[in-house]
């Protein structure tokens, strides 16, 4: 069984209780253990990105940057 049937039962308003009722072979700490697992996942991820999106942020507006854009006009200016 693939997780993607335990979410698509709780997406579509099914309860863990009911999940178990269908799904008798799988055990109540087997699906606590998939939520807790796929929060940590999502977690991660959401602070994964936010640490992307800093980095960025921050190189876009980085004074090396800024010096490699001068740099080049000047060169730039100096070939005409």
């Amino acid at each position: 069984m693939t997780v993607d049937i335990l979410f698509d039962h709780l997406a579509e308003g099914g309860t863990v209780d009911s999940f178990l009722e269908d799904y008798d072979h799988v055990s109540r700490e087997q699906v606590v253990a998939t939520i807790k697992r796929a929060g940590c996942v999502m977690v991660a991820r959401g602070h994964a990105r936010k640490k992307y999106l800093r980095r960025r942020r921050e190189a876009l507006h980085s004074p090396r940057i800024e010096d490699r854009t001068r740099h080049r006009q000047r060169i730039a200016s100096i070939g005409r």
